[in-house]
């Protein structure tokens, strides 16, 4: 396929080389973009890796066109019929177009040519959508020629998905990541060097150097994109690259170097933290509140080399000279060692200049639709930058920076709030500040911040990674009206999305009866996302079924097994996804045995294996029944862990009731414990009771307060445990 990557200026050669990096082909630097060639693995690739490119355009036609019948007929001659369904929304979109004609006219006639090929065709035709159209046609037309063009990638590629807070004027991040590669950035991070951003704002600079120096694929956490509607799509392929991307993210972050990002706004700072946890880059990234002007470099990186990169707010962000900013960025940047960069945005070279420092290099790019300049300082003074100087652009007249673009999105009516929905907003923003401040001593990135702490909003929310909501409805009394039920959930969701900033892409509900654990498939997306517990990678999916793969209230319990287990053998009886198995791998167990009958929870924990780095002889999953594994081993365990569902008459075992089968069950599980052995048995039934026998045949303590964690203490017993040992 015959391709294009529109980027901001100065971006091309930057583009250009990560094009070929994922194997595109005849790779040509053009104005504001770099053409291509290559199938549907390249575009995918382009999709989820280019950090300098705005959209993946892949040509369908082209052809003269003096006027706009026709570029009618050119777009109506295409065999719109093989590139989409009529069950497709789409859009239409012209550019360049010359000053003598009507954009308005030009798009009106591509929308007509493409709606009538479809009635010509096939007897009917797609609807218009354009605001978030299924498929967008894009047409570069000067007047005298035409190329159309599909869409591929959707909505631009500056949406990564982890900014959904943003400051005044807030940069682009496709134009913050050309700033990066323009500045050496990746050079000086493969050389060890640190980063610093002294008036980070919303963060996207910190972001997209995090990104940019690890190799992390910045589209892993879009949820829309141009090719989905595509006829030549290609699910398997596409679903395979992203989970490579995903695990590839996950891994790359322990490769990120020293970052810093300093603000003296506390707001900038809150909105930094919430973008930065949403990319999952909040445990790498530091801020600081700190004042350029008064404050000295005494907390920067100490590191021989690094980068200096700041986007001044001169005048859009605060109503003060820009001059004393330039020059604090200046005399900071003296004071540090010879190995260092800096590069600065301003609008024009003049306000650069108030830097007092002699630039190595300008160059001019485009951020929310204003000219600026890049100005480029290399301590050395001798230094050149590495890439080719862009002609400079006339500077804008002096005045505010307008902000950057934001698409526009429909909005459906909605009930009236829940009377109490102040009441709410206070107890959720309660809980959220008193969890934040424990995640952040404790390292937890996952954690639950609602479990129904005010009846009439029944629910359990949890926040995985500061990046997803999954909301779990519990049903709500008969007596409860079904309107009244709506609105309250209404109102929790409304709320959430306040305190949290989570958007619509990002929130997942579901609804579920209080105390089971079914594992039955709601959907069949298979996306699945990469969270970490104490610096272990774990894959979670939101979307397929009712609970996420993991147990958040198990963590103190996973973490006892692996701080206990030493180089015992342990066993994983009705083991889901494998959490607590890899725990005990990572704590040293010399051998793991994952027991459950599903398949696809079993390839899920292997999966969580692999993407450990475990070995996998060492680590070994048993597609069984509980009680026939039991029977038919002769193996013996040093902790085993058992964490079965309230009931179950699943395919693959027997009916199960945990009250009534429970006591056979630790009776088989004990005779499998090596001597000096834990039995670990965990249940969520809030009605269940141990049977009293156990209590005399073995040594048995509750130890349910030392597992169950602050975010699930709210609401009493999330579940009980019990620690089990044979008798002296």
């Amino acid at each position: 396929m015959k391709l294009f990557a529109p980027c901001p200026p100065g971006a091309e050669k930057t583009l250009a080389g990560e094009l070929r990096g994922i194997g595109a082909s005849s790779v040509r630097t053009a104005s504001r973009g770099v053409a291509f060639e290559g199938d549907a693995k390249t575009v995918y690739a382009a999709c989820l890796e280019l950090m300098t490119a705005s959209r993946i355009l892949v040509e369908l036609t082209s052809g003269p066109a003096p006027d706009e019948e026709d570029l009618y007929h050119l777009a109506l001659d295409h065999p719109w019929e093989t590139v989409f369904n009529t069950s497709a929304s789409f859009a239409c979109r012209v550019t360049g177009v010359p000053r003598d004609k009507d954009p308005r006219y030009a798009n009106l006639k591509l929308k007509d040519a493409v709606a009538d090929r479809f009635n010509k065709v096939q007897g009917k035709r797609p609807s218009v959508d354009r605001r978030s159209p299924d498929i967008r046609v894009e047409t570069r037309w000067n007047g005298r020629r035409a190329i159309v063009f599909l869409n591929l990638s959707g909505p631009p590629l500056h949406e990564r998905g982890y900014k959904l807070e943003r400051t005044e004027a807030s940069l682009r991040e496709t134009t913050a990541a050309t700033i990066l590669a323009l500045a050496e950035w990746p050079r000086i991070a493969a050389e060890g060097g640190g980063f610093v951003d002294p008036m980070c704002g919303s963060g996207t600079l910190l972001a997209e150097a995090a990104m940019m120096a690890a190799g992390l694929p910045p589209g892993v956490r879009r949820k829309n994109w141009g090719f989905e509607a595509w006829k030549a799509h290609d699910e398997r392929l596409w679903a395979d690259m992203l989970r490579d991307a995903t695990i590839r993210y996950g891994e790359g972050l322990e490769r990120v170097p020293r970052i810093l990002g300093l603000d003296n706004d506390e707001d900038a700072l809150r909105i930094a933290k919430a973008n930065l946890r949403r990319a999952g880059l909040n445990s790498v990234v530091r801020l600081e509140k700190r004042d350029i002007i008064t404050d000295s470099t005494d907390n920067w990186p100490r590191t021989e080399r690094g980068l200096v990169c700041a986007d001044p707010p001169y005048g859009h962000r605060i109503e003060i000279d820009p001059a004393p900013l330039y020059g604090a960025l200046g005399e900071s940047f003296r004071s540090l060692g010879p190995g260092w960069r800096m590069a600065l945005l301003a609008p024009d070279k003049q306000t650069a200049s108030a830097s007092h420092l002699r630039a190595e290099e300008y160059y001019s790019t485009v951020s929310g639709g204003m000219d600026l300049i890049l100005a480029v300082y290399d301590r050395h003074g001798d230094r050149q930058a590495s890439v080719e100087q862009v002609p400079q652009r006339p500077s804008p007249p002096p005045g505010k920076r307008p902000a950057a673009q934001i698409s526009d999105s429909e909005t459906a009516p909605t009930p009236p709030p829940d009377p109490k929905a102040p009441s709410l907003k206070k107890a959720l923003n309660r809980n959220i500040a008193a969890l934040s401040k424990w995640a952040d001593k404790t390292g937890v990135t996952s954690y639950r911040i609602w479990d129904s702490d005010m009846p009439e909003f029944n629910a359990a929310v949890d926040w995985y990674e500061g990046r997803w909501l999954h909301v779990q409805e519990f049903a709500p009394p008969g007596k409860v009206p079904p309107e009244k039920s709506r609105r309250r959930l209404h109102t929790l969701l409304t709320v959430l999305q306040d305190c949290t900033g989570i958007d619509d892409d990002h929130l997942f509900l579901k609804t579920r009866q209080r105390g089971i654990r079914p594992y039955g498939k709601m959907a069949d997306k298979k996306d699945k996302l990469i969270i970490k517990e104490n610096g272990v990678r774990f894959l979670i999916n939101l979307t397929d079924y009712l609970d996420s793969g993991i147990f958040l209230d198990h963590r103190p319990t996973r973490a006892m097994i692996r701080d206990r287990i030493g180089n015992g053998r342990f066993l994983n009886l009705f083991a889901y996804t494998g959490t607590a198995s890899v725990m005990a791998a990572l704590g040293g167990a010399s051998m793991t045995v994952s027991v459950d009958v599903s398949n696809t929870y079993l390839d899920w924990g292997m999966e969580n294996v692999r993407l450990n780095r475990l070995d996998e002889s060492k680590n070994v999953f048993v597609r069984s029944d509980a009680f026939a594994f039991l029977k038919g081993s002769r193996e013996l365990f040093d902790i085993i862990f058992i964490d079965p569902p309230t009931y179950s008459n699943g395919a693959g075992r027997e009916d199960w009731s945990v009250q009534d089968h429970h006591a056979a069950l630790i009776n088989f599980a004990m005779k499998r414990l090596a001597p000096g052995g834990t039995l670990l048995f965990s249940e969520n039934f809030r009605r269940f009771e141990l049977e009293g026998k156990l209590k005399r045949d073995f040594s048995v303590s509750e130890i349910t307060a030392a597992t169950i964690p602050p975010d699930f203490a709210r609401r009493g017993k999330a579940h009980r445990c019990w620690e089990i040992h044979h008798p002296n």
